[in-house]
């Protein structure tokens, strides 16, 4: 009866894994990773090999006991035990949101997770081209931070936006190469709900889902921003952090947030002039942003 209840109970993960928003690894695998070691991401098993990379929802096997594994996890995650030879990996989140701690974090997210030279990973997802295009899939808006869309190879003539009963609600002609701005403040959305951007061309539709944050959670999220605005980083540092912060706290919450666009945005309308030390950062988090939308598999 046990072995049939954790064959159920393991089924049961890689089905809520199948089901999750895409996202950008949250662990790797240090040591202890030798013989009888397998992780199981969106029902496929890979094996536990040197600096294998973890995400939410991921499924550990390792006989004889788990605890042989030393996993480096990111802020607010961690490794919950599911019996002597069973890990998932899962999200270790305050209750509520909390902007403050979440901005101090984006530091060490950013030194364990994003820097490029630190971990050789191996990684778990097959990366897909296709995603080079700066048109995400998924986006929040966030007032005081419009969403700035360039054409992407289109001759966008218009862009409308649907409720989610296919009733348009904005419509607007597009001229020329002129970037299009998205600012929820300027627009009729409703907290909580989502929405079908449609870019349209003479020959092509693009669309990609938005939504709008209720308002506690958004002024929460602003508030992380202006924190990390309070530490009087120098220029460039602070887009890298802000960018860290908007993708941590975008694989934290995958079902609410998901500002992966805005963290590209700041990185790419960047005026800086940069270091090296500051260039290979800057692309290694854009190199995050192509990861997290080729992730959905």
């Amino acid at each position: 009866m046990k072995t049939r209840l954790l064959i159920i109970f393991v089924a049961c993960l890689l089905m809520q894994g199948a089901a999750a928003h895409a996202q950008n690894h949250v662990g790797i695998i240090l040591s202890g990773y030798e013989d009888n070691c397998q992780i199981t991401h969106l029902g496929k098993s890979y094996d536990c090999d040197e600096r294998r990379q973890i995400y939410l929802g991921d499924v550990i096997r390792k006989k004889p006991s788990v605890k042989a594994l030393k996993i480096k996890w990111a802020p607010y995650v961690k490794g919950a035990s599911r019996g002597e030879t069973f890990l998932e990996a899962v999200a270790d989140k305050p209750e509520t949101f909390q902007a403050k701690s979440y901005a101090g974090a984006a530091k060490e997210y950013f030194q364990d997770f994003v820097r490029p030279a630190e971990y050789r990973v191996t990684s778990a997802v097959t990366r897909d081209p296709r995603y080079r295009s700066a048109i995400p899939d998924r986006v929040t808006l966030l007032p005081g931070y419009p969403m700035l869309i360039s054409h992407d190879g289109m001759q966008i003539t218009s862009l409308a936006i649907l409720a989610a009963d296919g009733k348009e609600i904005v419509k607007m002609p597009v001229g020329g190469n002129e970037q299009i701005v998205l600012a929820p403040e300027r627009l009729p959305l409703k907290p909580g709900e989502n929405y079908s951007v449609q870019l349209r061309d003479d020959a092509v539709v693009r669309r990609f889902t938005a939504s709008v944050l209720k308002k506690e959670l958004e002024e929460q999220v602003i508030q992380g921003l202006a924190d990390i605005d309070k530490e009087k980083l120098p220029g460039a540092e602070a887009v890298v952090r802000k960018a860290a912060y908007l993708q941590m706290i975008s694989d934290l919450y995958p079902e609410t947030l998901d500002l992966y666009w805005l963290s590209f945005q700041l990185l790419r309308d960047s005026r800086f002039t940069l270091t090296k030390e500051q260039e290979e950062a800057f692309t290694a988090l854009r190199e995050r942003y192509y990861s997290y939308r080729a992730g959905k598999e």
